[in-house]
């Protein structure tokens, strides 16, 4: 090779990847009555009413307990739910004696009542879920009970009792629902979770991982199935092929932020080319071609090198010239700068430079000849085709996306809208080039239950 020929210094000027778009994935919860019933019953008292030596005419007393009776019924009704729990009302007279003491029972009664117990939950900041509970209750048959010769009116003395027991009851089943609830545990969870990476897919291998940076919802809403919520998860949701991702430790879980009118996920897929795959591709695209003016010709015989100098790909040709005065072997040396062509689907060079020489004047001359058709064929030529890899990255992720499991209960699944190139930097070891898929995420979660 000529001294006077310059060769590109290897070494890439690496650029940092370009910053992560934020993703946002939706994650319907469902809370299912059973949950629900469970945390609304660990609030309620047993019994549900106690009352004792209440005084009745004739130096008679009667004590009253109210309890459940059977399972409860559990549905939803204008977006409220609803547990009916039929109770019974056992009521116990005795005569008390001149010296105060509890004589003798004189017999026992009961009646019917239900409770009914309407939950409408809201969510607070904290993820905490306030039940804002109300309790109404109803007798279902005759209020009043006969105890040996005694006829007694059980509305009479009972109704404001009982309005004042219930108030408290649905007092503690708030209390119960804002401590037990399996909201802010599934929220809690699901957060943690988020940072885990995920191996998608085996051949070719997916992995994925997201950071969450804020959940937002609206109120849940009552279905057929129990409580339901689309938490929108914002954050960072990273990709890749081949190479296993590290698991991200989560910040605390963030407060509920208000609804938020972004949508979608932008996955970002960094693509990884080996710079020696690279130079095959190449070779096959320039060793062969042949250029002609003047009488003169110049061969690709061989690409000799392809490598990262500075923000710039180097190429190295070796060439066959002929010319009239006589033929030879030169180097030639091109460089340029990566950029996207997008809607071609391929990376092009730009910036581009192009030298050879032989140190032989009158072949150098030939070859000068050609230099304007070798420099615009060999530019158009060094080009990195992307279509197959665009088409591959929307089949793999429409396949992965069609629904996995990435835990018990957990079930990941969407559709791909659009894929396309985000970017080009170089390394020492590979050509990189950053793929943004944008797609809408669904994460479905089974609430697990309380603590």
């Amino acid at each position: 090779m000529d001294s006077t020929l310059e060769v590109p210094p290897r070494g890439a000027t690496e650029s940092e990847a370009p910053e992560p778009l934020v993703s946002v994935l939706n994650i319907p919860m469902t809370i299912t009555y059973a949950m629900l019933q469970e945390s609304v019953e660990a609030g309620m008292p047993s019994p549900l009413y106690s009352d004792k030596n209440q005084e009745l005419p004739g130096r008679l007393e009667m004590d009253t307990t109210i309890k459940r009776a059977s399972d409860p019924r559990v549905f939803q009704r204008s977006g409220a739910l609803i547990i009916e729990v039929p109770t019974k009302v056992k009521v116990k007279v005795y005569r008390r004696k001149l010296n105060g003491e509890r004589g003798s029972s004189l017999g026992t009664g009961s009646a019917k009542l239900t409770v009914r117990i309407s939950t409408t939950p809201t969510i607070e900041d904290d993820w905490s879920m306030i039940g804002n509970t109300e309790i109404t209750w109803r007798w279902d048959d005759s209020p009043s009970i006969r105890v040996a010769t005694v006829d007694i009116e059980l509305n009479d003395r009972l109704d404001d009792k009982i309005d004042a027991a219930m108030a408290d009851a649905a007092k503690e089943i708030d209390a119960a629902l804002l401590e037990e609830a399996p909201l802010r545990v599934s929220v809690e969870e699901t957060w943690k979770d988020l940072g885990l990476a995920r191996q998608l897919k085996r051949s070719p291998s997916v992995w994925m991982r997201f950071e969450p940076e804020a959940f937002f919802s609206d109120d849940p809403q009552m279905t057929g199935r129990g409580m339901e919520i689309t938490i929108g998860a914002q954050g960072v949701l990273e990709t890749s092929l081949s190479q296993r991702m590290s698991d991200i430790e989560v910040a605390p879980l963030a407060d509920r932020q208000d609804p938020t009118s972004d949508s979608g996920a932008r996955l970002n897929v960094p693509v990884q080319l080996a710079w020696d795959a690279l130079k095959s591709t190449l070779a096959l695209k320039l060793e062969g071609m042949v250029f002609e003016a003047s009488g003169a010709s110049a061969t690709i015989t061989e690409l000799v090198a392809v490598y990262p100098s500075g923000e710039k790909i180097a190429v190295g040709l070796k060439l066959n010239i002929e010319t009239p005065a006589g033929s030879t072997e030169a180097e030639a040396w091109a460089a340029g700068r990566p950029a996207l062509d997008s809607a071609g689907e391929r990376i092009t060079l730009e910036d581009f430079t192009y030298d050879a020489a032989t140190g032989q004047s009158v072949i150098d001359a030939a070859h000068d000849a050609l230099r304007e058709d070798i420099v615009a064929q060999i530019q158009e030529l060094l080009t990195v085709p992307f279509a197959d890899e665009i088409d591959g990255i929307t089949t793999t992720f429409t396949e992965v996306l069609e629904g996995v499991e990435l835990s018990e209960g957990v079930l990941l699944s969407g559709s791909v809208s659009k894929v396309r190139m985000r970017d080009v930097r170089l390394t020492d070891q590979h050509l990189i080039i950053d793929v943004s898929v944008v797609c809408d995420l669904s994460l479905s979660v089974q609430a697990t239950g309380s603590q």
